[in-house]
């Protein structure tokens, strides 16, 4: 959800953080129900590299919570910067590279 949010907030500066979380969160989670069904047209997506690590290929709860965390993570790590959206966008990159690496 971190680069979602970055995205998002970089996109749309103006937006309420509020707001920008409650559709990340809802995107990342259409993602990961989407986990639960296997059309041939998805599954062939998720065969290729890149898409297929954004859409992921297996549902799990605990993914969910792990959105959830990192929905809340992104929006405090937002209003920490100050409404400064360069600063958020920077600490969310950094941050989301630091769990990446670390992953």
């Amino acid at each position: 959800p971190m680069m979602f949010f970055f995205i998002g907030r970089f996109v749309f500066p103006q937006t309420s953080r509020w707001k920008l979380a409650a559709f990340t969160l809802a995107l990342t989670l259409t993602i990961e129900f989407s986990q639960l069904w296997h059309p041939p047209v998805l599954e062939w997506l998720r065969g290729q590299p890149v898409i297929g690590f954004l859409l992921g290929s297996s549902f799990l709860w605990s993914d969910v919570v792990c959105l959830l965390a990192g929905s809340f993570i992104a929006t405090l790590i937002d209003a920490r910067a100050g409404g400064k959206w360069y600063l958020s966008g920077g600490l969310l990159v950094l941050f989301g590279l630091f769990v990446a690496i670390n992953l």
